[in-house]
């Protein structure tokens, strides 16, 4: 453990899940004033120098509860999963299902990598780490029977936390919108922002640094059943990000036309 994250466990000690503290930096020592916030989450620390000229953050593991004499703590490394389909490009049908009932094009498919397995008939999105490296697969049935799960993921050595259109990605922008799904996350990158796929509504302390380094601001923007979860990550998250906001679409982002999600985006 590094001298600062002793640091920042020893100030937390006494921290309650969900409280915040503010002190001098222990890095940039600038002692003008309290601009080292610690936060205590359910199983972390977050903490950040809020001065321009350090910018110090990062995540600390905490103890949430005490270990009983003679327990035995074991962590588990899940098991590599590999897809088990031979993939293809994706038809001028299925091309033609996703831009009827999502306005998503083909060319937007390709770009972003998705190919196609006809066993399931699902999409299959290739899914990388903000570095580039590629960790696993999401899919997505278009079937309209519940014959084939609706998605699935499949890993290298563990589970992927998001999906990002890499390749095709906006330089330069310093703001990133989360959303749920890979459709949606595509649909968004096809009306002009950079968006990353929670694949679900969970995002944890790792994943929320490893954005927080690649993007200043982020924007909330989870289905219209999950704003409650969008307010909750919102208030969670807050310490690693310059600025933090929450859209509340209609519809699901995929299932919204392009001029009302345009419209959306255009207000944060």
């Amino acid at each position: 453990m590094s001298s600062i994250q002793e640091f920042v466990t020893y100030e937390a000690l006494s921290l309650e899940v969900g409280n915040s503290i503010r002190m001098v930096c222990p890095v940039c020592n600038a002692r003008h004033e309290k601009s080292f916030q610690i936060t205590r989450t359910q199983s972390n620390l977050l903490y950040r120098c809020w001065r321009i000229a350090c910018g110090v953050k990062g995540v600390v593991g905490s103890i949430s509860r005490c270990i009983q004499p003679g327990e035995v703590v074991t962590h588990t490394q899940p098991k590599p999963r590999p897809l088990p389909y031979s993939t293809s490009k994706v038809g001028v049908y299925e091309q033609a299902i996703v831009w009827y009932k999502y306005r998503i094009t083909g060319e937007s498919l390709g770009r972003a990598g998705v190919r196609w397995v006809e066993e399931v008939e699902s999409l299959v999105f290739p899914c990388y780490t903000i570095d580039g490296e590629h960790v696993g697969y999401a899919t997505k049935c278009l079937a309209r029977t519940n014959v084939f799960p609706k998605s699935l993921l499949f890993w290298n050595t563990s589970p992927p936390r998001y999906f990002k259109v890499m390749e095709w990605a906006l330089r330069g922008d310093d703001t990133v919108y989360l959303v749920e799904d890979c459709l949606s996350a595509l649909k968004l990158w096809q009306a002009g922002v950079s968006s990353i796929a929670l694949l679900g509504t969970k995002l944890d302390d790792s994943t929320a640094l490893e954005i927080s380094k690649a993007y200043r601001k982020v924007v909330f923007c989870l289905d219209n059943d999950a704003t409650a979860k969008a307010v909750e990550l919102s208030r969670k998250y807050n310490l690693l990000f310059d600025k933090v906001s929450i859209l509340v679409p209609r519809v699901d982002p995929k299932d919204m036309p392009m001029d009302e999600l345009e419209n959306l985006l255009y207000v944060a």
